[in-house]
C-alpha cells in the first residue's frame, strides 16, 4: 500500500504545566515506550534502528519526564543514536492513524535534530521538520496510513533522541477542499 501522508503538526511545549498535562501523551493515543509494557495497535508494526536506549532518570517527579503506565512516577529515557535513528512504521489496515513522538533534550539544551518522513518503498522524502530547544519536551504529531520511515537525524548536540511513541486508532480523513494550484503554489478555491 502506498503511504498517504496527511498532516504534520509540531507543538512546542514551552511551560512545565503544559508538559504535565500532556505527559501521558496526546489525547486518544495508546502509548508504546521501551520502558513500559503496552500494546501497539494490531494494524501497526514498528521497529527502531538502532535500538539504543538510555535512561537519564528511572524515577523522577520532573514533569518533563513521561509518566509511567499505571503509576504516578515518571521516567526520563529515550531511544538515541549519535547519527540518525530510523523508526519504521507500517500501518496495515488501510486506514489513517495518528502517531505522535515525544522528544526530550533532558540533559542539555543543545540538541537539534531533523525529522524526515520517508516513503518506505521508494525512499522519497515526504516531509522534513527541524526541532531545537526541546529541553522542556516537544510532540510531533502525524496522521498517516501505509508504510513510512521517520528518520531523526542529529544536527547538533550529543545525539538524536525520541522518548515516547504514541498511536491512535483509525481516524476519519478530512474531506479535501478542491483547489487549483497557482504558479506560486497557493491554492485558488
Amino acid at each position: 500500500m502506498k503511504p498517504r501522508y496527511l498532516l504534520l503538526i509540531i507543538v512546542a511545549v514551552a511551560f512545565s504545566i503544559e508538559v504535565q498535562l500532556y505527559a501521558r501523551g496526546p489525547v486518544n493515543a495508546a502509548p508504546y515506550k521501551f520502558s513500559d509494557t503496552s500494546d501497539i495497535p494490531a494494524a501497526v508494526t514498528l521497529s527502531v534502528s538502532p535500538a539504543l536506549t538510555r535512561t537519564w532518570a528511572a524515577s523522577t517527579a520532573d514533569v518533563r519526564a513521561l509518566q509511567k503506565l499505571n503509576s504516578s512516577d515518571r521516567i526520563a529515557a529515550a531511544y538515541y543514536s549519535p547519527g540518525f535513528l530510523d523508526i519504521d512504521v507500517n500501518i496495515t489496515d488501510g486506514q489513517t492513524h495518528r502517531i505522535s513522538f515525544y522528544c526530550l533534550d533532558w540533559d542539555s539544551n543543545a540538541r537539534r535534530q531533523t525529522v524526515d518522513v520517508l516513503d518506505y518503498a521508494t525512499g522519497v522524502k515526504l516531509d522534513t521538520r527541524s526541532i531545537a530547544s526541546f529541553h522542556n519536551g516537544v510532540y510531533l504529531v502525524f496522521d498517516l496510513s501505509g508504510h513510512v520511515i521517520f528518520r531523526f537525524t542529529r544536527t547538533a548536540g550529543a545525539d538524536a533522541v525520541v522518548s515516547g511513541i504514541y498511536f491512535g486508532g483509525p481516524r476519519t480523513a478530512p474531506t479535501p477542499t478542491p483547489c487549483v494550484r497557482l504558479p506560486n503554489g497557493k491554492c485558488k478555491k
